[in-house]
């Protein structure tokens, strides 16, 4: 199991700085599809321009908000 994990951290280091750190095909295997980590925390139906413009129309939906609320706490009698 220890030697697995050092194998992942050194394929974690070679791209990263793949520039610098050259490794022969020897060294390194290829990992299997499953033991790769995710990329992102992405829906396989929907567009990522979607998610992120969620994003944002959230974004800016809490901020309106915020807003209005310390306006109207603003003009309010003490």
């Amino acid at each position: 199991m220890e030697q697995g994990y050092s194998h992942s951290n050194s394929h974690d280091r070679a791209s990263q700085s793949a520039q610098t750190v050259r490794t022969t095909s020897t060294d390194r295997t290829p990992l299997p599809p499953t033991e790769l980590p995710p990329l992102t925390h992405h829906t396989p139906g929907t567009p990522r321009g979607e998610i992120a413009a969620s994003w944002f129309e959230l974004a800016g939906f809490l901020l309106v908000l915020a807003i209005l609320t310390f306006a109207v706490l603003a003009l309010m009698p003490p």
